[in-house]
């Protein structure tokens, strides 16, 4: 007997078959075929999902025959559904020795230095599935995503599989599934405990996580790294952050544009719009409304727009999103925002600024690192009425350093009074004093290695083929 149904273009047909199996079995087969203008081309070629008892004595094995029966007919709904939602690519994955996931996330940034004939960029989390990777997934069974990232994998075939997202705690499971292969993840973001479901925290998450492992995870800074050795089996390289380190300074700003009387926020306000009694974050199971998380930095933009027009300085906020994107502008105000239109133009931004200023940004660290003037401010959940949410360790100074709560260019509250005694310490301070501030910290919360020298030496060492540079 047979059964189809069409979604999009496609074709699939369950058969039941009792050939060369006993009398009491039944194999269930899927097959598909692509159709074009109504034309069918290709045949049908089964994909055997399992086989299955029919006629199972009266005994307790019926009630594990009946939950086959039911992951069977999930198996299907799932299939069914992947169709309906998604895209397909239909060449079997290129060899190559290196793999580097999702795309985006920096990868741009590691393509400069490795040799191309030798990367495959994937994006396992994407709604464009590649076919052979899929069929792989489900004849071993899989129907997870991280099913298809292993199938995927496994037709590449590579030496190197390398993540640049650091925080994706399911990677840290594949290197059981890869024995022969060197899996290494890259810090791409600061790293707090909340996160947007309850308690789903990076912290909370690598310490309730057993077994998480991985060859080698390339960290911000000496602090974080601690974390990872302690939480993670592998081997922790410091690099600093890769699209920081790519960053050639003053490379695109025009010299009229070279202010040393500016001051730039920047701004971490999302592109997704939200009502301001949206929960869009959770510390352990306490919620975070859009407001709790945002309003601290229109605050802030305000005291520095007023300190600004009193001290007669530039000021302007470097903004997150596009410049078509009118989110930002709307929240600020009156305030000028630079958009962010391609990946570096925040570093560009920033690299004319005289003082930034930061609430708890990974830009904010990568400009410490630089030498820059920054003030940080860590006092954003200090309006939450929630007593653990106000003093999140995770938006302090430093943090997982345990500092003091306030130096001379860092405070953990949104005191106005605080905020202008540092602008004015850091509008009047030399260079070299800025520097001898800065240098204590040289390499705790992150490294600077202008393009990534150190990195790919290090690459190189373990054997990746890296791009000849000049």
């Amino acid at each position: 007997m047979h059964h189809a149904k069409h979604y999009l273009g496609w074709s699939a047909k369950a058969a039941v078959s009792t050939s060369f199996l006993p009398r009491t079995s039944l194999r269930l087969e899927l097959f598909l075929y692509r159709r074009h203008d109504g034309l069918k081309w290709g045949l049908w070629k089964p994909l055997i999902l399992t086989t299955l008892p029919i006629y199972p004595p009266p005994t307790a094995q019926s009630t594990i025959y009946r939950a086959e029966l039911n992951q069977f007919i999930l198996r299907i709904k799932g299939l069914f559904g992947i169709f309906r939602s998604n895209s397909f690519a239909w060449g079997k994955p290129r060899r190559a020795q290196i793999v580097i996931y999702p795309q985006g996330k920096s990868s741009d940034i590691l393509l400069r230095y490795l040799d191309p004939a030798e990367v495959v960029v994937i994006d396992p989390w994407s709604t464009k599935l590649n076919v052979p990777a899929l069929i792989l997934t489900l004849m071993r069974g899989g129907r997870k995503r991280f099913d298809y990232l292993q199938a995927t994998i496994a037709l590449i075939k590579p030496k190197f599989v390398i993540t640049t997202t650091d925080n994706d705690m399911l990677f840290y499971r594949l290197k059981e599934s890869l024995p022969n292969s060197i899996t290494i993840a890259i810090q791409n973001g600061l790293r707090g405990n909340y996160s947007s479901i309850p308690n789903g925290g990076f912290f909370d998450e690598v310490q309730r996580r057993p077994q998480l492992c991985a060859d080698y995870i390339v960290a911000f800074g000496t602090e974080i790294a601690k974390v990872y050795e302690q939480h993670i089996d592998a081997k922790v390289f410091v690099g600093g952050s890769l699209r920081n380190n790519a960053f050639i300074s003053g490379s695109n700003i025009k010299p009229s544009n070279k202010s040393n009387k500016s001051i730039i926020y920047v701004s971490q306000l999302p592109s997704a719009p939200a009502l301001p009694n949206d929960v869009i974050a959770y510390l352990q199971d306490q919620p975070i409304t859009y407001s709790e998380f945002y309003a601290a930095e229109k605050i802030v933009v305000d005291i520095l727009h007023n300190y600004c027009i009193a001290n007669n300085l530039e000021f302007t906020i470097c903004g997150k999103q596009s410049s078509q994107c009118e989110i930002e502008q709307e929240f600020f105000g009156e305030v000028a925002t630079s958009g962010r239109n391609s990946p570096l133009d925040s570093y560009s931004t920033l690299d004319a600024a005289h003082i930034v200023v930061t609430l708890d940004s990974t830009l904010g660290y990568e400009f410490h690192a630089r030498g820059k003037r920054v003030l940080f401010i860590g006092g954003r959940f200090m309006h939450h009425q929630n007593e653990s949410v106000r003093h999140m360790a995770s938006v302090t100074f430093g943090f997982p350093a345990k500092l003091p709560q306030e130096g001379p260019y860092w405070l953990s509250d949104l005191s106005e009074g605080k905020i202008i005694e540092r602008l004015n310490f850091l509008s009047q301070a030399t260079d070299s004093e800025v520097r001898a501030l800065n240098i204590e910290f040289k390499d705790r919360f992150m490294t600077f290695d202008p393009d990534n020298v150190r990195l790919i030496q290090f690459f190189s060492s373990i054997g990746m083929p890296v791009r000849v540079l000049p």
